[in-house]
């Protein structure tokens, strides 16, 4: 059943597989599928959690139904696991590897967010200690002042969290970011932006096709 399937699927293979697996509980499915007509081309079924062992067998699996087919393929995309690499390698040789762009920036934009949470933490532990009451002394009125502005721009942080992560951004939004961090630009392109600083790096790549990288320095 599964070989007039695979006929099916292959009648118009493009030569270009995604590879990923699903868990379901304790089972996981590997499957793969052709990357241009979206046809699932193979699954297996598994109750454990894959290993290089089992992606190899799988990739071989399908290699050999290519091969009696005379179909060639011409490139792999997987997400970013390290259950994939070396199999691929394995069995597929130098056929070209590449990484899932979603995959790559849902990564990316998980990181970018927990290091603006870390700029929010640390803005928090800025904020002087203050007395229940009115303040009484210069000092303290000046030390609520500092903590009013320091919680507004928590509050900004959190509110604006999103602009981190777009994919186009002025530079008066930039501006807006380094103003809510109190950070300093060290990287930023296009030239004509750039301004000394050792604390974060903000970085635009690529013409806006990539989002905003905030990286800890």
């Amino acid at each position: 059943m599964w070989t007039r399937d695979l006929d099916w699927g292959l009648t118009d293979f493009s030569g270009y597989i995604a590879v990923d697996e699903l868990y379901d509980g304790p089972l996981c499915v590997l499957a793969i599928v052709d990357n241009h007509t979206c046809k699932r081309l193979l699954y297996q079924v598994l109750d454990h959690d894959p290993d290089h062992q089992d992606i190899t067998a799988f990739l071989r699996r399908f290699r050999m139904a290519l091969q009696r087919r005379g179909v060639a393929w011409r490139g792999v995309t997987t997400d970013g696991s390290p259950l994939y690499p070396a199999p691929l390698r394995a069995v597929f040789g130098e056929v070209p590897h590449q990484i899932c762009e979603f995959h790559i920036l849902k990564e990316l934009t998980k990181a970018i967010l927990r290091a603006v949470a870390q700029v929010r933490k640390d803005l928090a532990t800025r904020k002087p200690p203050s007395k229940r009451g009115r303040p009484a002394t210069p000092a303290a009125q000046r030390a609520v002042r500092q903590r009013g502005r320091l919680q507004q721009k928590i509050g900004e942080l959190f509110a604006q969290r999103y602009l981190f992560v777009q994919h186009d951004l002025t530079p008066g939004i930039c501006w807006q970011i380094l103003a809510g961090t109190e950070r300093r630009l060290v990287d930023f392109d296009p030239p004509g932006f750039q301004r000394p600083g050792d604390v974060i790096k903000l970085q635009i790549a690529g013409k806006g096709a990539h989002p905003l990288l905030l990286i800890p320095g």
